[in-house]
């Protein structure tokens, strides 16, 4: 329809998460979780002392929140396949 405006996303930056440590992300303003395993995911949000813990997300689920890290398996993440999706243009910390 002419003289609509159109609304476009800010570009959209992900970062995979390894789950054989504790995993802390690198890239500022991690906004939501993509969780392509079902499964339990321990993760802090940006403020938190503490980590919370999300049961029973299923396969395809996106967790939003301003996430800053995710725990291993070996410390009660199950879910797999999780990457942490940003709508920041800045450049991950030491990059």
């Amino acid at each position: 329809m002419p003289g609509t405006a159109v609304y476009k996303e800010p570009p959209v930056k992900s970062e995979i998460v390894t789950l054989t440590a504790d995993y802390t992300f690198t890239m500022p303003s991690i906004c939501e979780l993509y969780v392509g395993g079902a499964g339990t995911v321990v993760a802090k949000l940006s403020g938190d002392a503490t980590f919370r813990t999300y049961t029973g997300v299923a396969a395809g689920s996106i967790l939003e929140g301003a996430f800053t890290a995710v725990k291993s398996t070996a410390n009660g993440t199950t879910a797999s396949n999780i990457i942490g999706r940003s709508r920041s243009t800045e450049a991950p910390a030491g990059a």
